[in-house]
């Protein structure tokens, strides 16, 4: 992924009152920091970003099997092609949200919650959906880690 800042990796220059940390090649500055602890930590910081976007994004279970809690209830004919084999879930304590593609209108579809009140419909993409039911849980379960990872993500991109 393309990031706005120094190219990784970062290093680490020894200074005496402290530590310069500059891009990988030596050529660009990225910050002076006092604290060697706090040195290696930022040094580290594009391949850390770069791993929690790739753990959030297993965060999604994917899944083949439906199985229903009692709250879903469609009509006979439903569209059943999408949800079986691209659905993507979510575990939390307030419930499992999932979202999948219609093969009716291409859009993705959004459903979750213990009570199944959670649904939302239209998106025009998987990123979509789950960016909304990730905005439904920042609230419903705002310590859970898929939570946790999306607002880490969002602050490393200045997105908060």
């Amino acid at each position: 992924m393309g990031f706005k800042h120094s190219p990784a990796p970062w290093d680490l220059n020894k200074r005496t009152d402290g530590f310069n940390i500059v891009d990988g090649d030596n050529s660009g500055f990225v910050a002076h920091v006092p604290k060697q602890d706090n040195a290696h930590l930022i040094a580290a910081a594009p391949e850390l970003l770069e791993a929690l976007i790739q753990a959030a994004d297993y965060m999604w279970e994917d899944t083949r099997d439906v199985n229903f809690d009692g709250t879903m209830a469609f009509g006979i004919g439903y569209d059943w092609d999408g949800w079986d084999s691209l659905r993507e879930e979510i575990h939390t304590q307030k419930g499992i949200f999932a979202i999948w593609p219609s093969g009716l209108d291409r859009a993705w579809y959004a459903y979750g919650g213990n009570d199944g009140t959670y649904w939302s419909v239209g998106f025009k993409t998987k990123q979509e959906a789950r960016s909304a039911v990730i905005k439904h849980l920042i609230n419903l379960v705002p310590n859970h880690p898929a939570i946790l990872a999306h607002l880490a993500i969002s602050k490393a991109l200045g997105q908060q």
